[in-house]
């Protein structure tokens, strides 16, 4: 039996490419430049390199190549969920902008190397990025092993978000916060990791374990919806969501 044709794809599909040394195959051209119906997924993934000069002469030219490819379709391609490796905005550049902005829902960046990143603390560049319809529309962010430097209100358009960021203060927290407990918040699951977190003592009373992580609880207009701060010491880790109020430890004390 004969194998169906790339360009026949059907609705919610995945489409990883993975790519080695080399543009990708002639398959992935083709769909690129005639997919029609909507892509489930579209990965990105340049696999574990460890310089940028590695990464400008296997990777930078296929992102050249596959935004040429992208331009010339008559429409954007249609994708629900986004994912790339990167670390430097004008690879973001080469691709997203070229997504269909009304479809894209979901938009993940992450570092080529975590050895790489821990190195050189990379920072990831938006402005440009943030100014496009698709990240405007999108509902989910994840930013992984890439240090962001705008402020946290710079996320709050999104539903759900994951970031890194060098340091973050307890007021950028209650800003969070805030935005969680305003009228009409769609806002769901904001996710941050840091370095170096400071004034903490502005969230007010919390549950203090002996491993140094800390739990914050606060009230919201639906008594049996609580919102929670969590900090996780280990994994310099800041969550911020809503719990049901059957979740919260009875020691706890509910700030207002």
């Amino acid at each position: 039996m004969s194998q169906p044709s790339l360009l026949e794809m059907p609705e919610n599909v995945l489409l990883k490419i993975t790519v080695a040394v080399g543009f990708p195959s002639i398959d992935f051209e083709l769909i690129i430049k005639h997919q029609k119906s909507t892509l489930d997924q579209f990965h990105f993934n340049s696999g574990c390199l460890t310089n940028e000069e590695e990464f400008h002469q296997f990777i930078s030219p296929i992102f050249s190549k596959t935004m040429k490819i992208l331009k010339s379709r008559p429409r954007p391609l249609k994708v629900k969920e986004f994912t790339m490796s990167a670390f430097r905005q004008e690879h973001v550049m080469s691709i997203l902008p070229f997504l269909d902005a009304n479809l894209l829902k979901s938009i993940s960046m992450e570092h080529t190397g975590y050895g790489a990143f821990e190195k050189n603390e990379t920072v990831m560049e938006l402005n440009e990025i943030m100014e496009l319809p698709q990240w405007k529309n999108a509902t989910n962010l994840e930013i992984m092993h890439l240090y962001v430097t705008e402020p946290v209100q710079a996320f709050f358009g999104f539903t759900k978000v994951w970031i890194w960021k060098k340091s973050v203060s307890g007021n950028e927290l209650l800003s969070v916060k805030e935005k969680f407990l305003s009228l009409n918040n769609q806002s769901e699951e904001f996710v941050i990791f840091y370095d170096v977190f400071v004034d903490g003592q502005i969230l007010g009373d919390c549950i203090t374990y002996e491993c140094g992580d800390q739990n914050w609880y606060y009230q919201t207009e639906h008594y049996s919806k609580i919102l929670k701060i969590s900090k996780i010491d280990w994994a310099k880790k800041i969550t911020v969501l809503f719990i049901e109020r059957s979740n919260v430890p009875a020691t706890a004390v509910v700030l207002a």
